[in-house]
């Protein structure tokens, strides 16, 4: 009979702690692999769950539970063995539970978000049909009404109890924004008569952020249009005069602005821009007149008179009253040669230029015309030639006003925001010219501090960066009408940097500006200047 086998030696100690070290490793590289899977899943992905936001996520959380719970079964069927499936299976159970409370809470806030983000849209809707419908107040109202509305559903949403202070004042804020809305259409448009008078309504429905630069941009623009009515008043009752004569009345213009301004500095300084805009408007005209008027003068010399000599007769009506004095003069000079050139005697008379009949011969002529008190009988020869080269009066640009200097630059941007056409420092230095500071060209934007410092504004935010694309200016500082910002930035155009001017709403250069800082790219290192 045969013997039984020995019994098998015990296991090794050694191997039995390798083969567990072994089983828990794979454990370990398992679970590595479930949490690399679950980062691509959840974050790293262009898909991931936790990039989705609003409805998108509510939809993806059930996709993304299902592909997580797959990579179990996935995970265990690779392992050696029981043991590690079930070490592997705790674990992962474990993962999951977490993973899934939070796959829900991204879910809740998400539908927050989402039913949010309804409801600002909802106002933002509204605000811009208020727009739109600016001119039927009664609409407003409405469009206002439901904007409230919305802000108190979007308020809430959570678990927060309705009503209440935060409600309110949501509620509130929307109704502002659409009223304001309305109001900024009808300045747009030019209505400012239409957009005082629902400003003057609503005031008391206005939040102060939105009242406040409605405010200020109202009394600009009334500012403007009663300036630029004052101006058109005095043009208006202006006699017509000639070239020589325009600059001795837009002196006396100017004068009567001051005068009737005394009180107003900044309304005067308006009122001197439109007036000078309007006398050399007129000024052109009657340029561009005498240069017609000499077109025709110089083609009647050149037609032979009735007898085939050189013109001795004065040209038709339409022609003669084309011309002021001096240009009447030279033709009577230019036509009492002979055709050796020799000055004859003659009367410089001044026809009446709407009676006097064509064709009659010089020398014939009496005084019958603009002076009839003077007969003057002299040789043309030793008569002066007409001084066509005065120089226009200097315009009076004392009692600056930075604040009207604003108004102007507001009144001579460009139409739009952020319309930049490149010439900012030549907007904000004329407006500054115009508003009555001494301020020199410069080349560069950016080199505008030395002259400003010489019109006797102080740098009350010395050089100061900002971060790329930043409009926060400095804590400390509050923007007053008038102030002027000087920026430096290696990424603008020629590296000439920037300078702009505060109306009391916007930053103004050549358009007016969304923000302080037109830079998007690169730090801006910032100066502002303020006139005391």
């Amino acid at each position: 009979m045969p013997q039984p086998a020995p019994p098998a030696p015990p296991p090794d100690p050694r191997v039995v702690h390798a083969e567990k070290i072994a089983n828990d490793t794979h454990v370990e590289s398992a679970l590595n692999d479930f949490i690399a899977a679950k980062q691509a899943a959840l974050f790293d992905s262009p898909d991931a769950f936790y990039r989705t936001e609003g409805e998108d996520a509510i939809h993806a959380a059930p996709v993304a539970a299902k592909n997580l719970n797959q990579l179990r079964p996935d995970l265990l069927d690779g392992l050696g063995n029981d043991y590690q499936r079930q070490r592997l299976g705790d674990v992962l159970d474990a993962q999951m539970q977490l993973t899934r409370d939070g796959m829900a809470r991204h879910v809740a806030e998400q539908s927050l978000a989402w039913q949010r983000g309804v409801a600002q849209d909802r106002i933002a809707i509204l605000t811009k049909e208020a727009a739109h419908h600016h001119n039927d107040t009664d609409l407003v109202d409405a469009l206002g009404h439901a904007a409230a509305t919305a802000a108190r559903a979007h308020s809430r949403v959570g678990d927060g109890p309705p009503g209440g202070e935060a409600e309110d004042a949501a509620a509130a804020t929307a109704r502002s924004g659409v009223l304001g809305a309305a109001i900024r259409a009808r300045l747009d448009r030019g209505n400012t008569q239409g957009a005082d008078a629902l400003f003057t309504q609503v005031q008391d429905q206005l939040d102060p952020a939105h009242a406040a630069p409605l405010q200020s941009r109202i009394e600009t623009v009334q500012r403007l249009t009663s300036a630029k009515d004052y101006a058109d008043g005095i043009v208006s009752a202006t006699p017509a005069a000639s070239l020589e004569e325009i600059d001795a009345l837009h002196q006396a213009a100017i004068q009567q602005a001051e005068a009737d301004h005394t009180d107003d500095p900044r309304q005067q300084t308006l009122a001197r821009h439109f007036l000078n805009q309007a006398f050399d408007a007129r000024r052109q005209e009657l340029q561009q007149g005498n240069t017609g008027s000499a077109d025709a003068i110089e083609e009647w010399l050149n037609t032979p008179g009735a007898d085939g000599g050189p013109q001795r007769n004065l040209p038709p009506p339409a022609v003669l009253n084309r011309l002021d004095d001096n240009a009447l003069d030279d033709l009577v000079f230019r036509l009492g040669r002979d055709d050796r050139g020799v000055g004859l005697e003659l009367l410089p008379y001044k026809p009446s230029l709407s009676t006097e009949p064509p064709g009659a011969t010089v020398g014939d002529r009496t005084a019958t015309g603009r002076d009839p008190n003077i007969v003057l009988a002299q040789t043309i020869t030793d008569r002066p030639s007409p001084d066509h080269s005065a120089p226009s009066p200097e315009r009076n640009l004392q009692n600056g006003s930075a604040a009207a200097a604003a108004d102007i630059a507001t009144q001579s941007a460009r139409p739009g925001v952020n319309n930049y056409g490149g010439r900012c420092a030549a907007a904000v230095i004329n407006s500054l010219r115009e508003g009555g500071y001494d301020v020199p060209n410069v080349p560069l934007a950016k080199n505008m501090g030395p002259g400003l410092h010489g019109a006797g504004f102080e740098e009350i935010v010395p050089s100061t960066p900002l971060p790329i694309g930043s409009q926060h200016l400095p804590d400390d500082y509050t923007p007053r009408t008038g102030d002027v910002i000087v920026i430096d930035n290696p990424n603008s155009s020629g590296n000439a940097g920037h300078t702009a001017i505060y109306n009391g709403t916007d930053w103004v250069s050549d358009t007016v500006q969304s923000g302080a800082n037109p830079y998007a790219r690169g730090t801006s290192t910032i100066s502002i200047y303020r006139h005391p």
